[in-house]
């Protein structure tokens, strides 16, 4: 083979070869999942305050006030996201395909025990045994029969929707502020 070539072969093949050496992308410390509305039965859409909620600039409790809305306000909410720190899930015992000692990473809570996982550098949604709600995760999870793993910490994450105010104006405001509406099951 001439050298021209072999220089031409080695300059198509170089993509490739970098490619199947690159390990999974890792996992982020952080997780802005768009989009996400945060337990079963979230819905976006007219949500009214149930007690004085802070209305913001951006989606960060630093940034500009921009409106103080009174309980009862009513506000369009027209979508937002989740922030998510990481915890890893610990799975101690074989269940499905999880294979004891495995380790994923948590994120979003999305309702019903479902989580958006980091699994062997992927996204998924994943079943883990337990909810959020009436205890912290690992006691949730502990006194379950379904249970399979554990969390290492608490997951804490931030909701932060973008609404029209009542004046026309779009602002940010803490998803978890306190506001009717945002539950289309009651």
């Amino acid at each position: 083979m001439s050298l021209r070539r072999l220089a031409v072969h080695l300059v198509l093949l170089s993509p490739v070869v970098a490619m199947a050496g690159t390990a999974p992308k890792a996992p982020p410390e952080v997780f802005v999942d768009e989009g996400a509305c945060p337990f079963e039965c979230c819905t976006y859409g007219a949500w009214t305050t149930r007690a004085l909620v802070r209305a913001f600039a951006s989606a960060d409790p630093d940034a500009t006030l921009v409106a103080t809305l009174p309980a009862n306000s009513r506000v369009e909410a027209l979508g937002g996201h989740v922030r998510t720190r990481g915890v890893p899930f610990v799975v101690t015992r074989a269940q499905a395909d999880y294979r004891p000692g495995e380790r994923l990473i948590v994120y979003t809570y999305l309702g019903e025990g479902i989580f958006r996982t980091w699994r062997e550098g992927r996204w998924e949604e994943a079943d883990l045994g337990f909810s959020l709600h009436g205890g912290t995760p690992g006691e949730r999870c502990e006194a379950s029969a379904d249970c399979f793993g554990h969390l290492e910490r608490t997951l804490v994450s931030t909701w932060w929707v973008q609404v029209r105010l009542p004046d026309g104006r779009l602002a940010w405001v803490d998803g978890h502020a306190g506001f009717d509406g945002q539950d289309a099951c009651g």
